[in-house]
């Protein structure tokens, strides 16, 4: 009897040891992986829609400034320079095929890297798992190659409920929702 119980204690600590242990210490290194490349895609984004936008110039700072959600959602709320409208419809008046192409480069990095994550991972959150499905889709879904305004319409639209927070359902969230399920994993 008492071998049997030694055993059985033995085998457990030897599967968390070899299994659960180096398990764990992947999940985080692969969530702080997306973390990141989640940051570097907003930051990447951003940058070209300050450029489509039609700023000449965009400093670094401007940049982080508007990371948060609700800041990037005031900065292109705000009244246009250029035209009737807000700063988010000179986005939308100049997307340019460069713009694209760079957008294109970055959502297709962090589909790649999200893809990564749900083949090495097992995602047991079933609203991050689908979710994150769901993002590949959208991202798989347009084609850098058109500039039809239709698709560049259907384009900045995932681009704002990504950037800004807008939700269908729920409409601007305070947290952003793809950092949040990302911290999930």
């Amino acid at each position: 009897m008492y071998e049997a119980g030694l055993g059985a204690a033995v085998s457990v600590v030897f599967y968390w040891l070899l299994v659960r242990a180096p398990e764990s210490l992947k999940r985080k290194r692969l969530r702080k992986y997306l973390l990141a490349s989640y940051r570097s895609f907003r930051t990447d984004a951003t940058i070209q829609l300050l450029f489509a936008s039609g700023c000449r110039t965009v400093g670094l700072d401007l940049v982080e400034k508007l990371l948060p959600q609700e800041a990037f959602r005031r900065y292109f709320k705000q009244q246009s320079l250029q035209a009737d409208g807000d700063r988010w419809h000179d986005v939308a008046n100049g997307l340019e095929m460069h713009h694209r192409r760079e957008l294109f480069m970055a959502m297709s990095i962090l589909r790649d890297d999200v893809l990564y994550i749900l083949n090495n991972v097992d995602v047991a959150d079933q609203e991050t798992f689908d979710f994150l499905h769901r993002l590949t889709k959208a991202i798989a879904y347009h084609d850098q190659r058109s500039d039809d305004y239709d698709d560049d319409t259907i384009l900045l639209r995932l681009f704002w409920s990504m950037m800004a927070g807008w939700n269908q359902i729920k409409g601007y969230v305070e947290e952003d929702q793809i950092e949040r399920l990302i911290q999930r994993i």
